[in-house]
């Protein structure tokens, strides 16, 4: 019944309700009634970057204005800013590549290898700096979110 079963399973719930643990609960059963493999994909990323824990200095801070934006002008900078160095960054490798390798057949390949790299390097950076809109990363602390580091450094 289960066996030849080829449904997707989606775990739906609010933050924090627990689907995770469902779906990890799940699997391990599942995997015990079925031969072959059995895949789980976590699509839940909020909760790599955002961790309750560490917000807890935000409950001293003054309620936000309800009418005030959430991605106000500060954020919009900062993302278009962003976007155009990992813009600029990834066209600049990729012309790099071309240089170094030609412009057929490997060195083809080779420029979009490099330039695919330095789109992945640029957003594992990226994503180091957006636990928070106020502060550095080197304010946080680098290593002091070790769900991330643990999720980059695993896979």
């Amino acid at each position: 019944m289960i066996k030849d079963d080829k449904r997707i399973r989606l775990f739906i719930g609010h933050y924090g309700s627990g689907k995770s643990e469902v779906s990890i609960n799940y699997v391990t059963k599942l995997r015990e009634q079925v031969e072959g493999e059995v895949a789980l994909a976590d699509l839940d990323v909020v909760n790599v970057y955002f961790r309750s824990r560490e917000k807890k200095d935000i409950m001293k801070d003054a309620p936000r204005d309800p009418n005030e934006p959430i991605v106000d002008k500060n954020l919009k900078i900062t993302v278009i800013i962003q976007s155009i160095a990992i813009t600029c960054a990834t066209l600049l490798s990729y012309c790099t590549g071309l240089k170094w390798f030609g412009y057929e057949g490997q060195g083809l390949e080779m420029a979009r290898s490099m330039a695919f790299s330095t789109l992945i390097l640029s957003e594992l950076l990226r994503s180091y700096s957006a636990r928070s809109v106020d502060k550095t990363i080197f304010e946080i602390g680098v290593f002091t979110n070790k769900a991330v580091i643990i999720c980059r450094y695993k896979t």
